[in-house]
């Protein structure tokens, strides 16, 4: 099943993390850049009360990782679609949008190293992200979009059972999804606001 898969998964991001010195860990960074998403942004950044930080450092999340400290040694799992790049290979997962200036970093994703393990699940999208989120949760360290319902939501819940504390956002601002859930998951109640990096 779903969960199988995932601890298939993370066993070999384990075992490639030992092998690159990373002793076992691995951050997992949740990307968003399909078509779908800009227009989302797009929709975002144009209502009154937004923060615009929908595609905050989006070109430019090489140089927040470096800022936050990421281990160069542990691999990057990347929860991402692979429908702007061809096939499922790292040079290929590069090509999409955000990913080409982590070239400091070592990047997989679930479909370069395990697309055996999710062959029963092509074409399932849903299936698919919900393998990408168990993954995410068991890294060493998360980083998203907190725009994004999907990294919100592994922001304030590995946050809010102590998991992490160096999990972060790459776009700053605040986490939208939190203002409808006050006081279902603190304390990140003190981490409502994320200041926006200077990136270059």
């Amino acid at each position: 099943g779903v969960a199988a898969a995932a601890t298939a998964i993370v066993s070999r991001l384990q075992a490639l993390s030992r092998a690159w010195g990373g002793a076992g860990s691995f951050t997992a960074l949740h990307m968003r850049s399909e078509a779908d998403w800009i227009a989302h942004c797009a929709r975002w950044d144009s209502m009154p009360a937004s923060p615009g930080n929908c595609l905050t450092n989006i070109d430019a999340i090489g140089n927040v990782f470096i800022i936050e400290g990421v281990d160069k040694k542990q691999p990057i799992y990347v929860a991402t679609s692979l429908e702007e790049a061809a096939g499922a290979s790292e040079g290929r997962l590069r090509k999409v949008r955000g990913l080409s200036t982590l070239t400091a970093y070592r990047l997989v994703s679930k479909e370069t190293i395990a697309a055996d393990v999710i062959a029963p699940f092509a074409g399932k999208r849903e299936l698919l992200a919900y393998i990408d989120l168990l993954v995410c949760d068991r890294a060493s360290r998360f980083a998203g979009n907190s725009v994004s319902t999907f990294s919100a939501y592994l922001l304030m819940r590995r946050r809010h059972i102590g998991l992490q504390r160096d999990d972060f956002w790459y776009n700053g601002g605040p986490i939208p999804l939190q203002s409808m859930m006050t006081g279902l998951l603190d304390p990140l109640s003190t981490s409502t606001e994320r200041p926006l990096k200077w990136v270059f």
